[in-house]
């Protein structure tokens, strides 16, 4: 089977993310800054190396799946990011943390479609 994602495809997936992850920049620092300094919150540091095992574990599953942009992913992100805000206003850090997620989320799921 041919490998069905290309440069583009990559170079779209990692833009976005980097859009996203810029646009939601003082969340993940709050996030940062909490599992820096709170010992009972230092669990938050082992999400990012998890993932990326997970997902280096599942390269092979990952690169068989053909990346097809969905515009699902725009409706994610402009959930994820009325829950950031909704989240900020009302000095809820979940909803804050839960809508940062999503905008990555959403951005990721635009490039990749719902299939994967």
């Amino acid at each position: 089977m041919m490998n069905s994602w290309t440069i583009r495809d990559g170079a779209a997936l990692a833009g976005l993310l980097a859009l996203a992850f810029v646009a939601t920049l003082p969340v993940w620092r709050d996030i940062g800054a909490l599992a820096l300094s709170s010992e009972e919150s230092s669990y938050i540091l082992l999400a990012l190396p998890v993932a990326l095992i997970l997902a280096w574990r599942r390269r092979e599953r990952l690169r068989l799946c053909r990346a097809k942009a969905s515009p699902l992913g725009a409706v994610v992100i402009a959930l994820g990011w009325g829950l950031m805000l909704l989240g900020r206003e009302r000095a809820v850090d979940l909803a804050r943390d839960t809508g940062a997620l999503l905008v990555m989320a959403g951005a990721v799921l635009t490039v990749t479609g719902p299939d994967i």
